[in-house]
């Protein structure tokens, strides 16, 4: 398995009922130890989203890591492009849809970092 399907195999069904939070410490595992950075959360949701007279169902992941650096460096790695920013927020976005994993559901992922958090040695 692959850093982009780590976490797509789960979030495809939707949660059982009942279900409130999920655990991805694989997740956050397997993403930390292939890609090298360090994820801090994980979080993922299947939302309905209106494009046009369409309605679909579109799995939203969340990927929270501890330094922009490593935000940069996963979001090259999904190809995702940066959010623009906003210098009144504390947090720097990388957003984008992931066509390897979106087969069976449109999968929009978005890797987060607090912005001015120091930086990792490199």
């Amino acid at each position: 398995m692959n850093p982009k399907t780590a976490i797509a195999t789960r979030t495809m069904t939707p949660a059982s009922a009942g279900t409130a939070v999920q655990d991805y410490g694989w997740e956050k595992a397997v993403i930390t130890h292939w890609c090298g950075v360090n994820v801090l959360d994980v979080a993922a949701e299947n939302t309905v989203r209106v494009f046009g007279p369409d309605t679909i169902v579109v799995t939203e992941i969340i990927l929270t890591v501890s330094t922009t650096r490593d935000a940069q460096a996963l979001a090259v790695l999904l190809g995702l492009p940066a959010a623009p920013s906003d210098p009144a927020l504390a947090w720097q976005t990388w957003t984008g849809w992931v066509s390897e994993i979106s087969a069976h559901r449109p999968v929009l992922v978005r890797v987060t970092a607090p912005v001015g958090m120091p930086q990792e040695a490199s």
